[in-house]
């Protein structure tokens, strides 16, 4: 599954989304059933899915995977750990693409906060939140 994984990063950077999205669905499927749903490495290939999806056009369904990678994340690694404020951040980002402005300043501005105490307010990870 992780050479898998790797292919489908391999596929998103190349340009090659479709590809990307329907390896990484498998990917997702076979780390759901081998670790579980809410293994770190079955939320970060969630959390690839909904950038490959959103890469191919479709921030709907990407911005459902992002929602999961984010509440996993939180619950498994805590609110303030680097992949769920990245997951908050693509989620954001995702939902403000979709004209969903409130849900997406919500979500933005709670990982900007997490963002700030973790990191000050002019680091470049909290400053990207907003970008």
């Amino acid at each position: 599954l992780q050479t898998m994984n790797n292919l489908a990063a391999t596929l998103h950077v190349a340009g090659q989304h479709e590809e990307a999205v329907e390896l990484l669905r498998v990917v997702v499927e076979g780390r759901t059933k081998v670790l579980w749903e809410a293994h770190p490495k079955t939320l970060a290939s969630t959390h690839a899915l909904g950038s490959a999806l959103v890469a191919l056009g479709a921030p709907g369904e990407a911005a459902d995977h992002f929602r999961t990678a984010l509440t996993g994340r939180a619950r498994s690694l805590g609110p303030d750990h680097p992949d769920t404020l990245a997951s908050a951040q693509a989620l954001g980002q995702t939902l403000h693409a979709l004209g969903r402005h409130r849900e997406a300043a919500r979500v933005l501005g709670t990982a900007t906060g997490a963002r700030r105490r973790a990191n000050g307010p002019a680091h470049p990870e909290t400053v990207g939140v907003t970008q």
